[in-house]
């Protein structure tokens, strides 16, 4: 299988660690293509760039086939406080990887600033009627002026 140059450029500094900046629109690519191993540490590196990277983790939680780099991108949106991906992370509390559901369900948790006690591992019933709960709350969230203004 032929890489594309993005994606070699990106495996021989972020595999090989031979240095250099690979760009934020190949870490992008590379996040969503690729192996699995390829995808998680180009979603890792994205994080490391900052807020200006939000549009492009929501990207991975949507089309990544990693669920390690699914994990990682909803941890940094969680972490960015990104209320905006809220809808992405509610999806993943119900992702088919207990990993994903539980990096979901902390980020669901800080940015509602609430614990429901979301545990990845619940049966699935149990974890419907909490991600239910999780999302009324959102709602209400979305309809509070902000107390900002």
């Amino acid at each position: 299988m032929a890489r594309s140059v993005p994606m070699a450029a990106f495996l021989l500094v972020v595999l090989c660690g031979c240095g250099g900046e690979v760009s934020t629109r190949t870490l992008a690519e590379s996040s969503v293509k690729g192996t699995p191993e390829e995808q998680e540490k180009a979603t890792l590196e994205l994080t490391r760039r900052g807020q200006v990277v939000i549009p492009d983790l929501r990207k991975v939680v949507a089309e990544s086939t990693s669920p390690r780099a699914r994990a990682a991108a909803i941890q940094a949106l969680g972490a960015f406080n990104d209320f905006e991906s809220m809808p992405a992370i509610l999806a993943a509390l119900d992702d088919s990887d207990s990993l994903v559901r539980g990096r979901a369900g902390v980020a669901a948790a800080n940015l509602i600033g609430a614990d429901y006690h979301f545990r990845a591992d619940d049966p699935a019933p149990k974890r419907r009627a909490i991600i239910g709960a999780i999302a009324k709350s959102y709602e209400k969230m979305l309809k509070r002026p902000d107390p900002k203004n």
